[in-house]
């Protein structure tokens, strides 16, 4: 037996169709594009390289101030990732740690911050220097209660409070 039930939703009435001689109706083939297609086509390409131009010269003219805000993040980089951590017991060593922290939420937040999630025009993405005393009061909870015997633990539990507080207070 032949399966009759269409895979495509058949055209409405107003649309023509032919009679195969079977009584059933069989829909005519649509064009794949249509001449306002074409001319919407053309329009679009033709108005992308009409403000082309315009485009190069805002991002010329964005040079300046993506510099200075690169420099901003690498000097608050160095010194906000660096006493991100307290300098005593297990955190002693994460310094560095500290560092690539700061230049993966900078990162993160500037792309945030570029693809629309900002409405200011020159949002710069960076840490909050007034956040540390409180990471300091998280990692050193954390380590009083955990024990200084798991250092791994301790180093774990800390990265995920750092990060749900971010998160959770923005």
């Amino acid at each position: 037996m032949l399966e009759t039930t269409p895979l495509i939703r058949r055209l409405s009435s107003s649309h023509s169709r032919s009679n195969n001689g079977n009584g059933h109706r069989t829909p005519t083939p649509l064009k794949a594009t249509t001449h306002i297609q074409n001319n919407i086509i053309r329009a679009s390409v033709a108005n992308f390289f009409k403000t082309m131009p315009h485009t190069a010269e805002i991002a010329l003219h964005s040079i300046p101030a993506v510099l200075l805000g690169c420099l901003l993040n690498i000097l608050d980089g160095i010194s906000y990732g660096m006493i991100m951590f307290p300098g005593t017991g297990v955190f002693e060593e994460l310094g560095a740690m500290g560092v690539s922290l700061f230049f993966l939420t900078a990162v993160l937040a500037q792309l945030v911050y570029t693809f629309g999630g900002s409405g200011f025009a020159g949002a710069n993405g960076s840490m909050m220097i007034e956040v540390v005393p409180f990471f300091h009061i998280l990692a050193n909870d954390i380590a009083a209660r955990i024990g200084e015997s798991s250092p791994n633990e301790i180093i774990a539990t800390t990265l995920a409070a750092f990060s749900l507080s971010s998160i959770l207070t923005g």
